[in-house]
């Protein structure tokens, strides 16, 4: 296959795959183009912490009766990996892991234990 057929082979399937109209697209695409990158930077930054928000928001319906330290605890243990977010803000130790949790409800007592390896 040449750079040509497979250039053609891929807008194929970009097509196939995208609900967008293509002049809907060309306006998305000119108006990112002329997006300064101190913009770009600001929207990124705003997704990450919107997506923050998310997940978090989905650890507490999860864990509703787990305390705030320790709901961002696992946030970072999820984002960073376990080794990385012991690294970065050190072990958890064991009277943590065992108050992580309240034990009254079913999505913690289903846990066992809060801060588990996945």
């Amino acid at each position: 296959m040449t750079l040509n057929e497979a250039e053609t082979r891929h807008q194929l399937i970009d097509q196939q795959l995208d609900d967008t109209a293509p002049k809907a697209d060309a306006v998305l695409l000119a108006l990112l183009r002329q997006t300064p990158v101190w913009r770009k930077l600001q929207l990124m930054e705003q997704i990450n912490a919107m997506t923050q928000t998310l997940a978090l928001s989905g650890l507490r319906r999860q864990y509703p009766h787990t305390a705030e330290p320790q709901l961002r605890r696992l946030l970072a243990d999820r984002i960073l990996g376990r080794e990385l977010a012991d690294r970065v803000y050190g072990p958890i130790s064991d009277e943590e892991e065992r108050n992580a949790i309240c034990g009254n409800c079913r999505a913690c007592l289903s846990l066992g234990g809060f801060f588990v390896d996945e």
